[in-house]
């Protein structure tokens, strides 16, 4: 039955007492006075019929009088009982509402998914160029994209050597186009200075544009051009030993030589992919040595630093990387039993977290070292490196694998604290009422008044399944209220010997209430798999016997809410 219901009796038993109780004492109501009656003189017949009369007016006023009062009584009674209807019901009601529901949940034989996620460490070949020389940092390339070897992938310029430089070169180049322009006409070269001219104007409008912003190949391109031009036109003009050409000319040459030692060029040495994320593990952990990692090497936790686009460096200094080449690794200690399948050199898929979510990949087990508990993984993959550029560390699943067992909520899961009492010290004293044996401690204390007693202290021993069972000592859960740590207690064969309880142990363990008591009940939590709902799954083998978790139990299915306390009446 229900609590609610119990919590309602004694309410309901005080109503219908007060009910009975106003009942009698409607009925005692009607009790008249009994009259005195004399007896009647034969010769007082007139008088008598006087009195008679009188007699009878009184009695009809006294039951008018009664009636009043039975009426006023019933009122009484009726509104008592209506409040106090009211009061019960309402308690109850209060007492129903207000009440902790304690959820509990029926233990089945079931399976939760867990994923197998591993951790990993990405290997790959890539080489980090650093700065030749300090100073502005101009990039041809950008991130991710692909280069070829040789090409030019960032500059570096001493930008307050070569302003002026700049500035006097193009003045000079201006000059030198003006004075050819004067003297084409004249010239026994004419035509081929006017094809010159021509190209060399072409030149200069298909690379001006590029000048305004940081685009050094264009200058490059531009310095290149206009000075093979200008050196094959001033060749045919000064042959002519016209003009004042050759100053202006040495001049532009000379700058532009200067110009050319403040701006240092970094250029790939291999094509590849440029990456601007920087770890320091690139010549670290390679594909030279991938074959010696050891498990923490494969597990830590690498953040690469990324520097973007730096806008000014220093000599030396690390500005960008290459990946040589598609082929990437990945690096892994896994669980033996996940992997008992694999074969070197065979294929595989694996799902390699990118965001939220894992996608699959084909990889090549490259390498296959079987130790005592784990296998030593080196994937080789060639597709999504671009994807993974910028990681060193890497999380990824084999399969998707469910786990069978006594299935059983994770926060049903309790701790709880155990004393340790010697056998020696525990009794079993039968109880003369109903002939049940009770395991019984004596405990030491003292009265009020100092002096030293003996108590007996009923107790429960329970198994502790990460403990065993052993013939020396039993473990009983901690009660603050009858037993707890550091009380003393006797063996009835030496009492001057108390026992003090300084030992305990800590057990996992579930409250069940299949009778609506909570008792807590060990679990063995060796080989224990955690899923990924909420839920975990225990093995029957370990967690069988007279006293252990069974199927079909009822159990509380979150202590970590709601705090449950040995023999707590459950409903």
């Amino acid at each position: 039955m229900p609590q609610w219901v119990w919590d309602g009796v004694p309410r309901f038993l005080l109503l219908f007492s007060f009910l009975i109780k106003g009942v009698t004492n409607m009925f005692f109501l009607r009790k008249r006075k009994k009259s005195s009656k004399k007896p009647m003189k034969p010769s007082a017949e007139k008088k008598n019929a006087q009195k008679k009369e009188t007699k009878s007016n009184v009695i009809s006023l006294d039951r008018k009088r009664y009636a009043k009062r039975e009426e006023r009584a019933v009122k009484a009674v009726l509104t008592i009982s209506t409040l106090f209807f009211i009061f019960s019901l309402g308690g109850s009601i209060f007492a129903l509402a207000t009440r902790e529901i304690i959820p509990t949940v029926v233990v089945e034989s079931g399976s939760v998914y867990v994923p197998n996620v591993q951790q990993g460490i990405i290997i790959r070949s890539e080489t980090v160029y650093s700065s030749p020389a300090s100073g502005k940092v101009v990039f041809e390339v950008d991130a991710h994209e692909r280069v070829r070897g040789g090409s030019l992938v960032a500059t570096v310029r001493n930008v307050e050597n070569i302003a002026e430089l700049e500035e006097e070169s193009e003045l000079l180049a201006r000059t030198i186009l003006n004075l050819q322009d004067q003297r084409s006409n004249i010239s026994a070269f004419a035509d081929d200075a006017i094809e010159v001219n021509n190209r060399t104007q072409v030149l200069t409008n298909s690379n001006i544009h590029r000048l305004v912003g940081t685009d050094m190949s264009a200058m490059h391109d531009l310095q290149e051009g206009v000075n093979a031009y200008v050196l094959l036109r001033n060749d045919m003009l000064m042959s002519e030993n016209r003009g004042a050409l050759e100053p202006y000319v040495m001049r532009n040459i000379q700058n532009v030589a200067m110009i050319s030692q403040n701006i240092a060029n970094v250029v790939a040495t291999g094509s590849g992919i440029v990456s601007h994320v920087i770890d320091g593990m690139e010549g670290v952990i390679t594909p030279q040595n991938m074959e010696f990692l050891t498990p923490e090497q494969t597990r830590m936790i690498i953040n690469g630093e990324n520097i973007g686009r730096p806008e000014y460096t220093i000599f030396n200094e690390s500005i960008f990387k290459i990946v040589n080449s598609n082929e990437w690794f990945i690096a892994s200690y896994i669980e033996n039993e996940l992997v008992i399948d694999w074969n070197q050199g065979a294929n595989t898929t694996i799902y390699v977290e990118r965001g939220d979510d894992f996608v699959p990949m084909e990889a090549t087990i490259y390498r296959l070292v079987r130790g005592e508990y784990e296998t030593y993984v080196v994937l080789r993959a060639r597709s999504f490196m671009i994807e993974h550029i910028d990681q060193r560390s890497i999380n990824f699943t084999i399969v998707n694998s469910h786990h069978r067992g006594l299935k059983i909520p994770e926060d049903a899961i309790a701790t709880r604290t155990f004393l340790v009492v010697p056998t020696s010290h525990i009794y079993r004293v039968q109880n003369s009422q109903n002939n049940q044996v009770n395991n019984m401690v004596v405990k030491v204390e003292q009265d009020e008044y100092g002096n030293t007693i003996h108590n007996y202290v009923r107790i429960t021993p329970m198994t502790v399944r990460s403990r065993g069972v052993s013939g020396e000592a039993m473990y009983i859960l901690q009660n603050f209220n009858n037993l707890s740590l550091g009380d003393m207690i006797i063996n009835q064969s030496s009492p001057d010997q108390p026992y003090v309880l300084s030992q305990v142990v800590t057990d996992m363990g579930v409250f069940r209430v299949n009778h609506g008591i909570a008792s807590f009940t060990s679990i063995d939590t060796e080989g224990m798999v955690v899923g990924n709902d909420g839920y975990v799954v225990i093995c029957p083998d370990r967690n069988s016997g007279l006293g252990a978790i069974s199927v079909h139990d009822r159990i509380i299915s979150d202590t970590q809410n709601h705090p449950i306390e040995e023999g707590q009446k459950i409903f």
